[in-house]
């Protein structure tokens, strides 16, 4: 029982230290710092299957799309990208491991994404007042949006349903997605990135069901440079 607990732990909570290399180098360490119990990794699997086999990936918006129309606190995303170039970014909550290191990452080079006078738009579905605990616990130099019932990821067709097995794993792991995000609809985004520019065009996304896959930092921002 104390070792399935210590398993837990290493899976959810965010690894504090710091180390050089891409972001997916950082990720892939993470993913294999672990191991799951069988019967875990194998929901967990299957639900990553099952999401892939939806073809979620191929309907969501992508490059050379136009951005949604979406609202960023009381202005809309046309009034922010009419400025210069915006990166969307969602993440899956404060639960997630992943996302905190991601969020990490963008914090180190947010000074590099102002200097490409490049707004940073970070969505989750947690409510604002998670999302600001988060913000502050990480010292986000950037706001993070809540994302109210994934209404804008919607819009991107990234969100989905947690499957209830799946959702059961994740209580066991201390997750509560009704907690986090103030409703007990289990839906989360896959955490997608994009770049538009001063048009709302999209001239980079990166779409992945696999939420241990992300796109990196540096080229995101070289993106952002050139638009």
């Amino acid at each position: 029982m104390k070792s399935i607990k210590m398993i837990l732990i290493a899976l959810v909570i965010p690894m504090t230290s710091s180390w050089a290399g891409p972001l997916q180098e950082k990720l892939d360490a993470r993913k294999n710092s672990g191991k799951r119990p069988e019967e875990i990794k194998k929901i967990m699997e299957d639900s990553l299957r099952d999401l892939k086999d939806s073809g979620i990936e191929k309907k969501a918006v992508s490059k050379n799309m136009s951005l949604p129309k979406f609202m960023v606190g009381p202005k809309s995303i046309s009034d922010v990208y009419k400025d210069g170039p915006v990166v969307v970014k969602f993440f899956r909550g404060s639960w997630c491991p992943y996302c905190i290191i991601e969020l990490k990452e963008y914090k180190n080079l947010a000074a590099e994404f102002e200097k490409a006078n490049c707004k940073l738009i970070v969505l989750s579905p947690d409510t604002e007042k998670e999302n600001l605990k988060t913000q502050n616990k990480l010292g986000l130099p950037f706001k993070l949006y809540s994302d109210k019932d994934n209404m804008i990821a919607k819009k991107f067709g990234i969100a989905f349903k947690v499957q209830d097995d799946l959702n059961a794993v994740y209580k066991k792991f201390g997750i509560d997605l009704d907690s986090n995000q103030g409703t007990s609809k289990h839906e989360i985004p896959m955490p997608g990135t994009y770049v538009a520019n001063k048009k709302g065009k999209i001239t980079y996304a990166f779409i992945d069901a696999d939420y241990t896959k992300r796109a990196e930092p540096l080229e995101v921002l070289k993106e952002c440079k050139n638009n």
